[in-house]
């Protein structure tokens, strides 16, 4: 629920966003019948919209905390089994080696050159891992 609030707030602040998204789904949906799944490959802007909601209206800055199951190693430091873990999910979704201008609410970012819908791996909005 609150992904759609995310959604409806940034509709209204990026008209221009709303069009693209309404011709879209007028275009692959249109009028008489209700979405389903199939339709999601058709409508490339409207996923990267919804990407691109779920990067911006992050809900949960510091995600909850997790811990880790086994002995890992992660950027050369061992990290002992049972260690508590909270990962800065603000940090991910805001850093610009993934997100080029993160201040920026750009569906386009998450298409290719051909307007295909590209999934970013540091895309998390969910978070990661199992929760403690």
């Amino acid at each position: 629920m609150t992904t759609l609030r995310w959604c409806l707030l940034f509709m209204l602040k990026y008209p221009h966003v709303l069009r693209r998204v309404q011709v879209e789904i007028d275009d692959v949906i249109g009028r008489g019948r209700l979405p389903c799944m199939a339709d999601q490959d058709n409508m490339p802007y409207t996923r990267a919209t919804i990407a691109e909601v779920q990067r911006v209206g992050n809900i949960v800055p510091l995600n909850l905390k997790h811990s880790t199951t086994a002995e890992i190693e992660l950027g050369g430091y061992v990290i002992p089994a049972g260690t508590t873990v909270i990962a800065n999910l603000t940090a991910i979704l805001n850093d610009p080696k993934y997100f080029p201008e993160p201040e920026k609410f750009r569906p386009e970012r998450h298409l290719d050159e051909r307007g295909d819908f590209v999934q970013n791996e540091a895309l998390i909005p969910f978070s990661i891992g199992e929760i403690t």
